[in-house]
């Protein structure tokens, strides 16, 4: 420790650094609307990198952004970097520096090398000079926020000459960004993707306001050991960014670990590193997932009274798409619970394990990420039941758990899904079915099954009749099993038809499809379909399947998915925090969440990410 950290003062100042960069927002007066905004600002500011190799281009790059701006985009905070390796001779670096700055949004000046995953061929002693003409000549007024990032390793090897690039720019108003590109190395400890103790405080000239560090990202285990690292970095001070060169995660996940800052693209076709996502995707999937500018949970893992943020999340394959963080968000904010939820994605097992065994991993990881509570999704509810120390409610009967929490070090397992199944029903008064078919025989039957036990016949339909007789038998109720060409018959015979398959469901194998004939609906039917995911039709609302826009035309009754997700996630919530979950704060977050398309950007990037389990 240096005696500067032992000044009492030194860390207020620090914070009132971070506090005027993220918290309240400094950035007014920018001539693209949306970009600049002085709301409370405690998320990352997402990084857009122009990276061109003429001023011109820099240009074309700007005049893009406006475009792909939209209300929910413009909510978040902004900085632009501005990458000058690509950029030829001192003349070039001061025009293109000028159009970002005119701009009036807070900007990243980085000169990058080939080493460091950059276009520059310069010496360090040429990088100086280039930087100093630079600083020297740049008329505009900085913006407050701005950032100067310069290689930590290069700093430490000439501490003297770097110094006074340091200085100078401070004394133009930049802040210092010291980095570190791991372009071959892939650490899987955490203490290996931290800055050594006390480098920021101790760098020339002053001490450096952030750290970041990119490094390849090629197993499950390398991204959770950069999760745990940004959770350990930003405990009490939003100083340290990750960005996994081979994965998405510590990006897409960077408002629930304390990242101050995550890199993107202007759009999908200027990535400048890999696992970069186009700036307007990026924040909405956070709009998705309820991540809102003015959070204040998301501002620190531990609160003024030194207790620990919770977080909660799901497990899954696949994850981020799922609506589940906007209702849970939403919840603890409606309550003034601190604690988040997020989705983690977990990779197919490519090295000839099994999910158990992925399980076992990730499952033993989440302590050190804070995680205390979550739900379970495709594929692992049977898997993980196994995992469990002790399976309560549900759980046991349907051997499945998709709500898990820790009581000390020892998980306890419960199954909401039948609970999500009779609340949707009973929202539109069916509370009594006189008999039910359900089509499909996979989990999401099981629970309606076991939800529906009582009813007085219940007739199950799958394509492959062997695994309908299979769930029946495990069941251990009185279920008529019938082959899926008899299921038209079995539902004009029915008062409540549920749907479990994806059929319909967005990205499934037949989005614009339906398992039942409308001739086989009647008027006097409930229709329940699982599916809330379906695909964008001009003729359906949101999220309106085609199995439930026939019933309706019908006029059938009618509901639909997303209130079964309402359901099991208000039983969910009431089991981790005993609280009576805020439902209606929870329905209009999903509402609002469901009308934000999921973008295709992401899931290619992660259909194309090189990480495995």
């Amino acid at each position: 420790m240096t005696a500067k950290d032992d000044d009492p003062g030194f860390h207020d100042v620090m914070r009132r650094d971070i506090e005027h960069m993220y918290v309240r927002g400094e950035e007014d007066g920018s001539v693209i609307e949306g970009l600049a905004r002085a709301l409370p600002r405690p998320i990352p500011s997402i990084v857009i990198t122009l990276m061109r190799k003429s001023a011109r281009g820099v240009g074309e790059s700007l005049r893009a952004l406006p475009g792909a701006l939209d209300e929910t985009v413009g909510r978040y905070p902004v900085k632009l970097e501005l990458r000058l390796d690509p950029l030829t001779g001192l003349s070039e670096r001061v025009s293109a520096a000028a159009l970002v700055l005119k701009l009036g949004v807070p900007v990243v000046f980085t000169l990058r090398t080939r080493t460091e995953g950059g276009l520059s061929t310069a010496t360090d002693p040429e990088r100086q000079e280039f930087l100093t003409g630079l600083l020297t000549a740049l008329k505009e007024s900085v913006p407050r926020g701005s950032l100067l990032d310069v290689e930590a390793q290069n700093v430490a090897t000439d501490p003297e000459g770097w110094g006074r690039v340091l200085r100078l720019a401070r004394d133009r108003g930049f802040h210092i960004l010291l980095s570190q590109h791991d372009l071959d190395r892939s650490p899987e400890r955490a203490g290996h993707l931290l800055p050594p103790d006390g480098l920021l405080d101790t760098a020339p000239g002053g001490p450096a306001l952030l750290w970041k560090q990119a490094t390849r990202t090629r197993s499950w285990s390398q991204v959770l050991a950069q999760l745990r690292a940004l959770r350990v970095g930003n405990l009490h001070m939003r100083r340290h960014a990750l960005m996994g060169l081979d994965a998405i995660e510590s990006r897409l996940l960077a408002p629930f670990f304390g990242s101050p800052l995550v890199y993107a693209a202007v759009d999908a076709e200027r990535a400048a590193a890999q696992g970069q996502l186009p700036f307007a995707d990026l924040a909405r999937v956070w709009a998705r997932w309820g991540v809102t500018p003015d959070d204040a949970g998301l501002v620190a893992d531990v609160g003024d009274d030194g207790a620990g943020r919770p977080r909660w999340c799901l497990l899954g394959r696949p994850a981020w798409h799922s609506l589940s963080p906007a209702m849970h968000n939403a919840a603890a904010r409606d309550l003034g619970l601190p604690a988040r939820y997020f989705p983690l994605e977990i990779p197919t097992h490519t090295s000839g394990g099994t999910e158990r065994e992925l399980l076992v991993d990730t499952l033993a990881s989440l302590p050190a990420l804070g995680v205390t509570a979550g739900n379970v999704t495709v594929p692992f509810k049977n898997d993980i039941a196994g995992l469990m120390h002790r399976l309560e409610g549900e759980a046991e009967p349907l051997a499945a758990v998709n709500t898990f929490r820790f009581d000390g070090d020892r998980l306890i397992g419960t199954n909401t899904d039948p609970a999500g199944i009779t609340g949707a029903l009973a929202d539109i008064g069916t509370d009594r079915p006189g008999s039910v078919l359900v089509l499909g025989a996979g989990g999401s039957a099981a629970a309606a099954l076991h939800a529906l036990r009582e009813t007085d016949r219940i007739i199950v339909s799958a394509r492959t009749r062997t695994r309908a007789e299979t769930l029946s038998d495990r069941l251990d109720a009185a279920i008529e099993v019938v082959d899926w060409n008899e299921r038209v018959t079995a539902a004009k015979s029915a008062d409540l038809i549920i749907n479990t398959t994806p059929v319909g469901m967005a990205g499934g194998p037949d989005p614009d499809g339906t398992p039942l004939d409308a001739a086989a609906i009647r008027a006097e039917v409930t229709v329940l379909d699982l599916v809330y995911a379906a695909p964008t039709d001009p003729g359906r609302a949101p999220g309106v399947t085609r199995l439930l826009a026939e019933a309706s035309a019908k006029g059938a009754k009618t509901q639909d998915g997303l209130a079964v997700l309402l359901h099991q996630g208000a039983a969910a919530f009431r089991i981790w925090t005993g609280e009576e979950p805020p439902v209606e704060a929870m329905r209009a977050a999903l509402v609002e969440a469901q009308k934000i398309p999921f973008p295709d950007s992401v899931r290619a990037k992660a259909q194309e990410s090189e990480v495995t389990a």
